[in-house]
């Protein structure tokens, strides 16, 4: 089993009962409670019922943006402004994939499969709100890795070609997007903070803090602190 496996996970095997398939209970099993309202139901195996799963993959696809706009739209009044439209839907991405990856890794060094070509989203059936990820599997414990490395599917992997897409077909700026996601970024770190110690918040600043990655990548638009209330009027 892998180094860092959580004694639940443990207990799952040794029962001969199903693998865990949520990442809220591995974050439970080794944190508590804390985190269950942000992060159970969020990154999952096997899809729920009430959720549709559609390959993150397609996202960068014109026709598979402007579908799931136009599904998010219907639930919304006055849902006319695409860009406005588009800011509040990356919204919802992102609280799902930053504070699930980033507590996943700062709290447990598990890195999870979340590049576009390797999960897909959930989308709730009745609203059409991004709900969350379904992965083939809930990643792999990496003691030695740092926070780059931790977070690189969920930066580079996806948000980095989504945002470049989004943008390019709905006029929406990057910075917004790119605020939209760090806002998440930066209330995941400040939790981790709270809840387990300052070097924990301090890893994790080093992603919003940092203008370049160690290996010279740069953020198509850099990360900034901002309140989440703010980042949605940046339309």
């Amino acid at each position: 089993m892998a180094l860092g496996e959580t004694a639940q996970a443990r207990r799952h095997g040794a029962e001969g009962e199903a693998p865990v398939q949520d990442l809220g209970d591995l974050l439970i099993a080794r944190t508590g409670a804390r985190y269950a309202a942000f992060c159970r139901g969020s990154h999952l195996t096997v899809a729920p019922e009430d959720c549709e799963s559609v390959a993150l993959a397609s996202l960068t696809e014109p026709a598979t943006l402007d579908r799931l706009l136009d599904r998010f739209a219907a639930g919304i009044a006055d849902a006319t402004d695409r860009r406005a439209l588009a800011s509040l839907w990356s919204l919802y991405y992102a609280s799902s994939l930053m504070i699930g990856a980033s507590l996943a890794f700062l709290e447990l060094r598990r890195i999870l499969p979340l590049s576009l070509g390797e999960a897909s989203l959930l989308v709730e059936r009745q609203s059409g709100s991004p709900r969350g990820f379904l992965l083939p599997h809930l990643g792999h414990v990496d003691e030695t890795a740092d926070v780059f490395a931790g977070l690189a599917p969920a930066i580079r992997g996806n948000l980095d070609p989504l945002f470049a897409a989004l943008a390019s077909h709905t006029g929406l700026g990057r910075k917004t997007l790119w605020t939209n996601a760090s806002a998440y970024l930066s209330w995941a770190v400040h939790e981790a903070g709270r809840h387990a110690g300052e070097p924990l918040a301090a890893e994790g600043r080093l992603l919003t803090e940092s203008l370049t990655w160690p290996d010279g990548w740069t953020p198509r638009k850099t990360y900034r602190f901002c309140d989440i209330r703010d980042s949605i009027l940046l339309v």
